[in-house]
């Protein structure tokens, strides 16, 4: 995909950026019977879509063609959604409208604010409120005037749009490709905590307090593989080692979730990063699927931590050898094996877009 130059972009007040803004109007959706209006909430999961639910007077039905800004909820604070048609919201919703908004500058416009989550550092302890909505901003192309260039945005997500739609095009033409099934027979629980030689504290703290660099910086965040944006670290003193498992202890929407990190970088304070001599990209990613597997089980949240004693007790099931030890070679073969599936229905891919 084509990078957009931002470099001419500029910088907006989001309560200045809208000509309307307004609360959502539903406070309990539990009260509400089934029917045929979407039920909004405070998630970007299924565009914020959780159900669809009767109301019959029209009280609590919001108009569609509007952002849905997410002031609170369990995992998606700051983040947005793009909304069509007419709808009942959540009361922890702010719907910013405008004339100028559609579908397509409407989207390209989430993305826009979706770039601020971690800049602003919304969580359960710093709410998106009318206080912090006035000092948000986001930034956007502009005219030779300094307008929001909805035109800009109207096309470039157009052609975004018509690019996925030909590649899904292409992906249905694939011929199907068996599952890779793995045989957990002779699987064995090991405690998290003595899975790995070393674990350690990230040493950074929030991305905005960082110039800008050529250190990656890994958040508390599943989202792009927790990578936020590149930092200086003159000195490499919050610089950590790659080639580790950064587990997410905190944050927003991500704890109980775990990335692979490979290259050296500067890891937010609320991450744990394990390290292990037998650790590698591919028995990496086949550790990191398992540890996933634990987040129901374990039910983090913002209630629930992943730390002190909760972490202590922390298990994951892994492939065992007969000496009853992790078995690194096992998982190091089967995501190889993985991969090179992947790569091969990519070739596919490829080869049927070049025809």
């Amino acid at each position: 995909m084509k990078r957009i130059d931002t470099s001419a972009w500029g910088e907006f007040r989001v309560v200045d950026f809208f000509e309307r803004m307004e609360h959502g109007k539903c406070g309990n959706v539990g009260a509400l019977t089934d029917g045929d209006l979407p039920y909004i909430a405070t998630s970007t999961v299924n565009n914020g879509h959780a159900r669809s639910v009767e109301d019959s007077d029209g009280s609590l039905t919001s108009e569609g063609n509007c952002i849905a800004l997410i002031c609170d909820g369990n995992g998606s604070i700051g983040r947005n959604t793009y909304q069509a048609e007419p709808f009942v919201g959540s009361v922890k919703l702010m719907l910013g409208y405008h004339s100028r908004l559609n579908r397509w500058n409407g989207l390209f416009l989430v993305a826009c604010l979706d770039k601020s989550v971690e800049v602003f550092g919304y969580s359960f302890a710093w709410k998106r409120s009318a206080d912090t909505l006035k000092a948000e901003t986001v930034r956007l192309p502009v005219t030779t005037a300094g307008e929001p260039d909805w035109e800009f945005m109207e096309s470039v997500m157009r052609a975004t749009m018509e690019e996925r739609e030909k590649a899904l095009e292409i992906l249905f033409a694939l011929p199907d490709v068996p599952r890779h099934v793995v045989d957990m027979n002779g699987w064995s629980e090991f405690k998290v905590v003595d899975l790995f030689t070393e674990i350690v504290r990230g040493r950074g703290t929030g991305a905005g307090s960082f110039l800008d660099g050529d250190v990656p910086y890994i958040a508390a965040s599943y989202a792009n593989n927790g990578y936020v944006r590149d930092v200086k670290d003159d000195d490499g003193s919050l610089t950590s080692e790659g080639n580790c498992i950064a587990l997410i202890c905190n944050g927003n929407g991500g704890i109980g979730r775990n990335t692979y990190q490979a290259e050296p970088f500067v890891g937010s304070g609320d991450l744990q990063l394990a390290y292990h001599p037998r650790l590698n990209q591919w028995n990496g990613l086949f550790l990191v699927a398992c540890l996933d597997k634990s987040i129901e089980r374990f039910n983090y949240s913002f209630a629930w931590k992943r730390n002190g004693a909760v972490f202590e007790d922390e298990t994951v099931l892994l492939p065992a050898t007969a000496a009853g030890v992790p078995d690194w070679g096992y998982m190091e073969a089967a995501m190889l094996e993985v991969m090179m599936e992947r790569e091969r229905a990519l070739d596919a891919l490829l080869s049927l877009k070049a025809s």
